[in-house]
């Protein structure tokens, strides 16, 4: 009989739970301003909100995003997040990712952390009231940020476009954009490198409450994105298969403008046969060592989760 490949990592991981239990009880994307260096996806807390003076009802924005920090690992690490594969439909799901209050408000993680659908909806809930219907119009948006992908098939972002109706009937057009992941606020002209791509249906997500995030197959979430780089989460097919016996689950970092993913942690079955593949350890430093093997003892914890209600089907 086989020996069991993640046995040693299964060890790993529950001593690094005893040490994290309180951390972990208690997922596009995402630039100038007025200097292009703030570009910074992981602002720490001395960095303040970025938010133009004259944009409507500016000081009550800033108020709202400025403790806001986007970050899905604090989600994507709580023991109640599990992950399912439909094979059938060639999608995934990670369930329990997003909560929300008995008032149907976006909860965020500490208060602050979130990734952007959930920034995003968490701050149009408190804005909303700000900016009366019958003056201003606020929509949902996808845009790509170029510093990490170069079209949309790589990922988009989730930003709020304000616009100022009475302006629109005096024949002008005044457009504001709210980005709540990298807590900027003004237009157009400070956000240049971000392209448009279409709308973002947040308000269905927002109305039916949704916990649970589906992704296509090979398509995954960004969990942790910082000023040096970007790590996903995918679940992706295997030799061209996709069924209980071949796929993987897989981080991958893409270092910022240089669009290449680099796996970081593969767990991997291929024919029924499960292997695990740790790759590119110079690359983990730009996520931090403790997030690193944070984030991979949740993908062992799911995959052994998913694996023992597979064999139960």
């Amino acid at each position: 009989m086989n020996a069991d490949p993640l046995i040693p990592l299964r060890r790993q991981v529950r001593l690094l739970q005893i040490s994290l239990t309180a951390a972990v009880i208690g997922c596009l994307v995402l630039g100038g301003f007025l200097v292009r260096a703030y570009l910074s996806f992981d602002a720490g807390p001395s960095r303040a909100a970025f938010v133009l003076s004259s944009a409507p009802n500016s000081k009550i924005v800033e108020k709202i995003i400025d403790p806001l920090r986007y970050s899905g690992y604090q989600d994507f690490i709580r023991p109640e997040v599990s992950l399912d594969i439909d094979f059938k439909e060639g999608v995934w799901t990670l369930r329990n990712i997003h909560r929300f209050d008995e008032q149907g408000n976006v909860v965020l993680n500490q208060g602050r952390y979130g990734v952007c659908e959930d920034l995003v909806a968490y701050t149009y809930q408190r804005v909303l009231p700000h900016f009366p219907a019958g003056q201003y119009r606020i929509r949902f948006a996808e845009a790509v940020e170029s510093s990490f992908f170069q079209d949309a098939s790589g990922g988009s972002h989730i930003i709020l476009l304000i616009a100022d109706l009475e302006a629109e009937r005096s024949g002008a057009k005044k457009v504001y954009i709210l980005d709540p992941s990298l807590r900027r606020y003004g237009t157009p002209d400070y956000f240049d490198n971000y392209r448009i791509v279409g709308p973002a249906p947040i308000l269905d997500f927002i109305n039916a409450r949704e916990r649970d995030s589906v992704f296509q197959v090979n398509h995954g979430p960004p969990i942790v994105i910082n000023r040096n780089a970007i790590v996903n989460l995918y679940v992706g097919e295997e030799d061209g298969k996709f069924d209980r016996d071949n796929y993987y689950i897989r981080l991958a970092l893409t270092r910022r403008y240089q669009f290449a993913r680099k796996p970081l942690f593969t767990i991997r079955k291929r024919a029924g046969r499960v292997t695990v593949e740790e790759e590119n350890a110079h690359k983990r430093p730009l996520i931090g060592l403790k997030k690193y093997k944070q984030l991979k003892g949740s993908v062992i914890r799911l995959h052994e989760d998913f694996g023992r209600r597979l064999g139960a089907a």
